[in-house]
């Protein structure tokens, strides 16, 4: 992959193609180095790593105290950096193991996202991704990926240098637990327990209605209940 990536690099360098990269996910938790990651603009916000909030700013006026903010914030990190890195991989890990630290976007099946959302009110937890955190449209790299039903049941996890394991294993309890209970009321997931392939479920239901309705798509979820 890495030999990959760097002869992207070699073609956009004698291009002069530009390349933007978004870190949010990244910032405090490992270390950016422009010319290395050869990236010609980045992306980067203060409250990612517990600096001020941006919002709210007009553009092209340069909020100064949000600058130092966001400067202090950064230098913190980087003193901090090793430490919050040991500490939130560990974290994460009670949770689920080989992920990146501090973020995680988990995936179960018969369970659709916003729903299980509505029983953990008590985890700050979201369905879909950030950039797109106003729509309920599920995450378009999990799309991307091939994964077009799995998108639809996850939900994105994230944890910060305050996190504590205490609050991971609460959230870990209460995501079981209402897991199990939208599946008890899955008719797909009963169908599933008793052997039943869902995707020949679907084609043999999906071939009666074209016999009545010609031209009619028909699409049974995954996730539905």
């Amino acid at each position: 992959m890495r030999k990959k990536d760097e002869e992207i690099d070699y073609w956009k360098r004698k291009f002069f193609v530009l390349q933007s990269q978004c870190v949010f996910q990244k910032e405090g938790l490992d270390a950016i180095d422009v010319e290395k990651m050869n990236v010609s603009l980045m992306s980067l916000s203060g409250h990612k790593n517990y600096g001020p909030k941006g919002r709210g700013i007009r553009s092209g006026t340069v909020p100064t105290p949000l600058v130092v903010g966001m400067g202090a914030a950064c230098e913190l990190a980087a003193m901090e950096i090793e430490y919050d890195e040991k500490r939130i991989t560990a974290i994460t890990e009670r949770f689920t193991e080989h992920r990146y630290a501090g973020n995680m976007n988990l995936s179960f099946s018969y369970v659709e996202g916003e729903t299980l959302l509505m029983g953990l009110k008590e985890v700050a937890v979201s369905s879909g991704n950030v950039c797109t955190s106003a729509s309920l449209e599920p995450s378009y790299v999990l799309r991307a990926l091939g994964e077009e039903d799995m998108a639809h049941t996850s939900i994105r996890v994230g944890i910060g240098r305050f996190t504590t394991e205490a609050e991971i294993d609460r959230a870990m309890e209460l995501t079981v637990k209402q897991v199990q209970k939208l599946r008890e009321v899955s008719p797909l997931y009963e169908m599933v327990k008793e052997g039943i392939d869902i995707k020949i479920f679907q084609n043999v239901v999906e071939h009666q209605i074209m016999q009545i309705l010609p031209g009619f798509l028909f699409y049974i979820s995954p996730y539905s209940s």
